[in-house]
């Protein structure tokens, strides 16, 4: 498996979290974590998806 793959699988598994946490609500520690979850999973967005120009 390509990191291409590899970065959009765990993008869609964080990107799932988040909403997870969203809907359900979260802990003190999860919403500490949150921003770095968010910015990481755009991060991971940006490698997994090709660039358009």
């Amino acid at each position: 498996m390509d990191i291409k793959s590899k970065a959009s699988i765990t993008a869609s598994v964080l990107m799932d979290w988040i909403q997870e946490r969203c809907v359900n609500g979260t802990s003190s520690e999860e919403l500490r974590i949150l921003p770095e979850v968010i910015r990481a999973t755009a991060e991971l967005i940006k490698t997994a998806e090709p660039k358009v120009n």
